[in-house]
């Protein structure tokens, strides 16, 4: 649920709306045992997904009035799911796989993805530099314009609490 804190913080912050993805892949190693078992399984397991979905948008939305939360639980596999949601995105928030590695996930993300993407990993908030690769390309260009575009928007919201901290002294 961490990733969902980030992802809704970061949609208040920029003043966007949130979209709630999930992707319910029954067998995503296994396409014989899909043949087999049919695909009524993905569909049951696709609906609960979207129920739950469903119920936590609504939980975000009676937090923040006003935030707009729309949801998207699909059948597909992960990778191809958030590649295509990347197309139209700001941002794309991931969350870390039950405290696993990103595997093929990240792999398809990392090469794909149409938007930045940011890794939620769990254990605390990061307290390390930001760090920013890149390799002279058009993207990589692009990449510097996003690192900085966040640096201003965090020296902003940084000035603004030092100045209501500054503000409440003053009182």
């Amino acid at each position: 649920m961490l990733a969902v804190d980030v992802a809704t913080a970061e949609a208040l912050r920029r003043g966007l709306s949130l979209r709630l993805i999930t992707a319910v892949d029954v067998f995503p190693y296994d396409s014989l045992a899909a043949f087999h078992h049919g695909d009524g399984d993905t569909l049951a397991a696709t609906a609960h997904a979207s129920t739950r979905l469903e119920e936590l948008a609504d939980s975000i939305r009676a937090a923040h009035r006003g935030l707009e939360v729309g949801t998207r639980a699909s059948g597909m596999s992960v990778g191809a799911v958030l590649v295509e949601e990347s197309t139209g995105g700001d941002l794309l928030v991931l969350g870390e796989h039950r405290g696993g590695p990103l595997g093929h996930v990240g792999d398809a993300l990392a090469a794909h993805a149409r938007c930045p993407v940011l890794v939620v990993r769990a254990g605390g908030e990061p307290d390390g530099p930001v760090v920013l690769g890149v390799d002279g390309s058009q993207i990589g260009e692009r990449a510097v314009e996003f690192a900085f575009e966040e640096a201003q928007r965090s020296l902003s919201a940084a000035a603004d609490a030092a100045a209501s901290r500054a503000c409440s002294w003053v009182r």
